[in-house]
């Protein structure tokens, strides 16, 4: 499992380290969609207390929501969004620095399948720790392997797909078990994303 872990660690990082931005794909009308989806479920700036995007990529979601009203700090570990971040004037964490007790709400939009799952659990844990007690982690949008099947493809690509749990294998991306997170932490709640086979999860500390 260590030797999985640490190439998975390398695949990802890999990876985004060469990423010249994370929404290529986005056109400036579904930025504003999921920019504004995502104030909604922050809630009001008083509610959302102060802010972490963690795993904020280029950090363009993070911005929008500061020039919304909003108080956030942002975490990433790539390098080139990190001079991005901080350049603009903000606050940007190394992802594995991010102090704990300091913030009311973190969310983590499209970037906890990157981590293994074998550590998935930790990782959630670890995210609790970085915020007061009361506050809340928003994991947004994410792949589950309860809905993996919503994804259609022939009998081979769903058994493989089962098997492996990978989503984005050219990226280190998995689909995360909901049930497992279920277990461990039983007062979260879960509600549909903006893409059938995906979910947001909010466990409070």
């Amino acid at each position: 499992m260590r030797a999985s872990e640490r190439y998975h660690s390398r695949l990802v990082r890999g990876y985004w380290e060469r990423a010249e931005n994370t929404h290529a794909d986005m056109s400036a009308e579904s930025f504003a969609f999921y920019a504004a989806r995502i104030a909604e479920l922050l809630g009001p700036q008083a509610k959302a207390g102060t802010v972490l995007d963690h795993g904020a990529g280029d950090g363009r979601i993070g911005l929008q929501l500061i020039a919304d009203g909003y108080d956030v700090e942002f975490s990433e570990f790539a390098p080139q969004f990190v001079e991005r971040i901080e350049s603009a004037g903000h606050r940007c964490y190394r992802t594995d620095a991010v102090p704990a007790d300091c913030f009311d709400t973190i969310f983590v939009n499209g970037a906890i399948y990157y981590v293994h799952p074998s550590r998935i659990l930790r990782e959630i844990h670890w995210l609790l720790s970085r915020l007061h007690a009361g506050g809340r982690l928003l994991l947004l949008d994410v792949p589950t392997t309860q809905l993996a099947y919503r994804l259609g493809g022939g009998l081979f690509l769903r058994a493989i797909r089962k098997l492996t749990m990978a989503y984005q294998p050219h990226a280190g991306g998995f689909f995360v078990d909901e049930a497992c997170i279920a277990r461990e932490f039983p007062h979260l709640s879960v509600r549909p994303s903006w893409c059938d086979y995906r979910v947001h999860i909010e466990i409070c500390r």
